[in-house]
C-alpha cells in the first residue's frame, strides 16, 4: 500500500532494510540531501515521508504535505497528547520532513552525532532516543516554536494502531512498549500478533481501493 500510494499521488518510492535499518531515516535524509546539494537523481523532491516497516498507509488519496506548512521542519504525533505542538516528545516512526528548512541540516547532522555515541557506549540500536535528546537539549521549547523545528501532530493522521493516514503498529502489550521480536528471537523479525494486524490493515484498504490493489500485484 505505501507503493501504491506513491504510484497514484506522483512521488518517488524507496525502502532500505539491513543490519543497520534502525538508521535507515538518517541514510535516506543524508542520501537526500547530497542528492539534492549535487543535483542528483531524487534532487529535485523538497519533502519526504520517512516510514518504520511497521508502517501502513490507509488512506491513498489524502495529500500528506497538508500536514506540513512550509515553516516546520517535520511533522510527527505527539505521543503525550496534551504536551505542546512543539514538544520533542514524538513518535519517529511515521515522520514528514521539510528538506528546504533552514535548519535541516543541523538537526540531521546533530541526531546523526547522537546515534553514533549511543551506538559507541553499547546502549541499543534505536534512533528515536537520539533525536528526542537533540531536540530537548540544543533548543529550548521557544527556540523549537519560533524556528518551526517540530510540528507535533494530536490529529490522528499518524497516531499508532489508529491513524487515519498511517496505521504504525508499534510494539507494545497493554500499551507497554516492548522489542520488536518475541524474546530470543532475531531483532529484526517482528512477531505474529503484530504480523497480522499489518497484514489486516493492508485487506481494509485494498478493500476500499481494490482496482489499486489489483494493479500492485
Amino acid at each position: 500500500q505505501n507503493v501504491d500510494y506513491v504510484r497514484m499521488n506522483g512521488v518517488a518510492y524507496g525502502s532500505r532494510t539491513g543490519k543497520d535499518a534502525p538508521y535507515n531515516k538518517l541514510y535516506i535524509l543524508r542520501k537526500l540531501r547530497k542528492a539534492r546539494k549535487y543535483h542528483r537523481p531524487h534532487g529535485e523532491y523538497n519533502a519526504v515521508l520517512l516510514l518504520d516497516s511497521d508502517a501502513v498507509i490507509v488512506d491513498l488519496d489524502f495529500d500528506v504535505l497538508k500536514l506540513l506548512p512550509f515553516k516546520y521542519l517535520f511533522a510527527a504525533h505527539k505521543i503525550y497528547p496534551s504536551a505542546p505542538n512543539t514538544t520533542w516528545e514524538i513518535n519517529n516512526g511515521v515522520t514528514l520532513w521539510n528538506l528546504d528548512h533552514p535548519d535541516f541540516d543541523r538537526v540531521v547532522d546533530r541526531w546523526e552525532h547522537r546515534c553514533k555515541e549511543k551506538i559507541e557506549m553499547g546502549k541499543g540500536v534505536s534512533d528515536q532516543g537520539p533525536l528526542h535528546h537533540g531536540l530537548r537539549a540544543d533548543w529550548t521549547g521557544k527556540q523549537r516554536a519560533e524556528r518551526g523545528l517540530v510540528r507535533a501532530l494530536a490529529t490522528p493522521h499518524f497516531e499508532t494502531g489508529n491513524g487515519t493516514f498511517v496505521n504504525h503498529f508499534i510494539r507494545d502489550i497493554d500499551g507497554v512498549p516492548q522489542n520488536w521480536s518475541d524474546a530470543g528471537g532475531t531483532y529484526f523479525v517482528p512477531n505474529e500478533d503484530r504480523l497480522v494486524k499489518i497484514q489486516s490493515a493492508v485487506d481494509r484498504v485494498c478493500q476500499k481501493w481494490p482496482t489499486v490493489c489489483k494493479d500492485s500485484i
